[in-house]
């Protein structure tokens, strides 16, 4: 008799390799990604207009996914929050041990979050650099003369400061 071991489903191999953490992860760079599809076919000019901040925010989510201090306080509020209506009064700490442990199990694979929101925001600077803002002019009376370099913004009350460049090849003292 020729015994051969189960080999598990294609069904179960899927599920065990798609875990919570890269669920997080496809969920976040997926709606990134159709938001930038959005905003580059001009479907949503807004996040086009707010690239910059839609980076910036996807940076701050990675890294106060990994912060733990904030993780401590995202847990203490979802401990209070799920038992808001417990025995033992508004929003206690006390929640039943199985609870405790779903919340804890999801914050174990925020991991997926904090990776998410990193390829994320570096999707977002790529198509940010890709997409510069349009042009400004600038008006005439901030255009410099053609024999004036600019230094930039110094002195008093924030006035622009001119310096003329001397033409021509640069003086040299005699060697003693």
């Amino acid at each position: 008799m020729n015994i051969t071991p189960l080999q598990p489903s294609t069904l179960q191999t899927a599920c065990s390799w798609l875990t919570v953490y890269r669920q997080l992860f496809a969920w976040i760079v997926a709606g990134n990604l159709a938001i930038i599809i959005a905003a580059a076919a001009q479907a949503f000019p807004w996040a086009h207009v707010h690239r910059v901040q839609f980076t910036a925010a996807n940076i701050l989510v990675s890294i106060l996914a990994r912060n733990e201090v904030f993780l401590r306080v995202l847990y203490t509020l979802l401990v209070k929050a799920v038992t808001v209506g417990s025995p033992q009064g508004l929003g206690s700490l006390w929640a039943p041990i199985p609870l405790r442990n779903l919340i804890t199990n999801f914050l174990l694979h925020i991991g997926g979050v904090h990776s998410g929101c990193g390829v994320a925001g570096l999707l977002w600077l790529i198509y940010g650099a890709c997409h510069p803002p349009p042009a400004v002019p600038i008006p005439q009376r901030l255009r410099a003369p053609p024999q004036v370099h600019w230094l930039g913004i110094s002195g008093d009350h924030g006035s622009l400061h001119r310096v003329p460049v001397r033409r021509g090849p640069i003086p040299v003292a005699p060697l003693r």
